[in-house]
This record gives structure tokens, sequence and C-alpha cells, in this order.
């Protein structure tokens, strides 16, 4: 199977055949599970071990796979006892190249009869880098491998080509390649997630909100989705309209809590506004001149003396 290819019909196909959240998770895990079986037709898996990777309980789980199998995206046969079901990944691509059973076509390689033998003329050993044909005319490399069931033998320039050329087809989007760059690795479920959200918002939105969890100090997927889910919600689909939401609510906050930062004042006290007023002089009796001879009389009087 062609991972890239399969992820991408898949999301075509939800265009026409729409699934819940919770049934875009359990289809990417199933994926992700058949790629580390090697693609394998049938594969089983317990449901302990999906539930716990996507973070579902038992009856979420449940209605996810149902609506998977109803939607015609994945085939689940439950086994008795204790043995976990089986499952099959459809094929949800046009060329339905999941199989790995080896197609040759008559229009590549046409039949012609040699000494009343049918053999079909084998390309120049020079068109594919993993054909070869030996001295007796067997066909050595990948192509043989496949026909008699063998694991093809890669060398490690190969293996490297490989590497790179899948690590380029998958970053495609500017979004993936802006995660890829500021936050984490772009796995596929990360990848599945990315291409969900810009086909529910647009690309740029999507881009802006890992822009703000970068900024926030909150780069993680589950911040992201925050802010999508809250743009979603207030059906914003312009850089513009996010731009004029956000001046609105700092308004708003501003209103509610006004700021504090008043200037301060020095506290002056009341003799520096009244220093220049005019101070009256307090009122004092007019000295007289004291009698002392008049008094002493009245003293002497008073006592009876001379």
């Amino acid at each position: 199977m062609n991972y890239i290819k399969q992820l991408n019909a898949f999301y075509n196909q939800l265009d026409f055949n729409p699934l819940s959240n919770n049934a875009i998770l359990l289809w990417h895990s199933l994926m992700q599970i058949n790629n580390k079986t090697g693609w394998k037709q049938e594969f089983t898996v317990a449901a302990k071990v999906i539930t716990a990777k996507i973070q579902l309980n038992e009856s979420a789980f449940k209605r996810a796979r149902t609506e998977l199998q109803e939607k015609g995206y994945i085939h689940c046969q439950s086994r008795s006892g204790n043995l976990a079901p089986v499952y099959q990944i459809i094929c949800l691509t046009i060329e339905h190249d999941c199989t790995s059973t080896l197609t040759i076509s008559d229009d590549l390689y046409p039949v012609t009869e040699t000494n009343n033998h049918m053999q079909q003329q084998i390309p120049n050993a020079t068109s594919s880098p993993f054909v070869s044909v030996n001295a007796e005319g067997n066909v050595t490399g990948e192509s043989n491998d496949k026909l008699n069931n063998k694991p093809t033998v890669l060398t490690k320039q190969d293996i490297k080509e490989i590497k790179t050329k899948q690590s380029h087809e998958t970053i495609t989007t500017q979004a993936e390649s802006f995660y890829e760059q500021n936050i984490g690795k772009v796995t596929p479920f990360i990848q599945g997630l990315l291409s969900n959200w810009t086909s529910t918002l647009n690309e740029p939105l999507v881009i802006e909100a890992m822009k703000q969890s970068v900024e926030r100090n909150h780069a993680n997927w589950k911040y992201i989705e925050s802010i999508l889910k809250a743009w979603r919600n207030k059906n914003l689909a312009t850089l513009e309209q996010v731009e004029s939401d956000q001046q609105a609510f700092k308004q708003q906050r501003q209103a509610q809590f006004p700021s504090k930062n008043y200037p301060k004042q020095e506290v002056i006290p009341d003799w520096f506004h009244n220093r220049n007023k005019k101070v009256d002089a307090p009122a004092h009796k007019t000295n007289e001149p004291i009698d002392i001879e008049k008094r002493l009389r009245e003293y002497t009087n008073s006592k009876g003396i001379g």
C-alpha cells in the first residue's frame, strides 16, 4: 500500500463520505498499526491498545469502529474468547495498488513464441537500477525477487535515496512544513489532523494558529487545536477576521479591567499652599506704664501700715 496515496484518497473521500473526528482518529491509528505489520492484508490488534493510543473510551471506540465499517473504510471481524478482532483496511486509491501481488502487464512485456514455448521479453538491465540479466539469461534483482516472493536486497545508497524520497513526499503542504520546522515531527497522525483542519478552515488560518502557539510558548498540538476550534465556533474564515476578533477581545478586556498604572502624585502639605499668604500678627495689649508708688500706697493702706 502506498501510504501517501492512501491518505490523499482518504481525505478526498471525506468530501462525499464524511466521518466523525473519532472515526478519523481511529482510521489513522489502524493505518499506523498496519504499516508496522508491513501492510498485511489482515492484521489483529487488541481494543485496549487502540483506545490507549487515541485516548478514547470503549464506547466511543466501538461507535467509531462501527462508523468506519458502515461507511466502507475498514472490515472488522470479531473472534470468540479473548482473541483480538481481525482488521482489514479498505484500499481507497484509484489504482487499487494495496496488495503486494506483482502483476506483469502484457503491454509492458509483450509475449513472443520461441521454440514452441511462450517467453516474455525481458527489458534491458539498464532500464531499472534493481534489474539485471546474468550470463544464463536469468533475471536477477527486484523483479526476480518479487516473482519468487523473495525480499529485495537494497544497498545503503538505495535505502538512503528511498528515505529521502519519502521525506520529500511526506512534507507536501506549507502547514506541514511549518509544523516540521517549528514544532515537531510530522507523523502520519499529525499530517491527517493538519489536512482535516485545512479542509475545515483553510491553510493560512492553520499556520496562524501554529504561529500563535509558538509565540505563547505553547507549541503543542492540543493548544493549536484549541485555537482552531475557537475560530471555527466564531465562523472566522480569514486572517483579517481573526485580527479583528482579537482586537475586539483586547478592547473588551481593557473596558472590564482598566489599567491600574495611574501616575503617582506626591502628597503636598497644606502649609506649602499657604506659604505665600500673609500671617496676621497676634494682637497684643498695649503695655501701659505701671505706677509703682500708687500700687505700694494701696498695699500699705490695705495692711494698715503707717
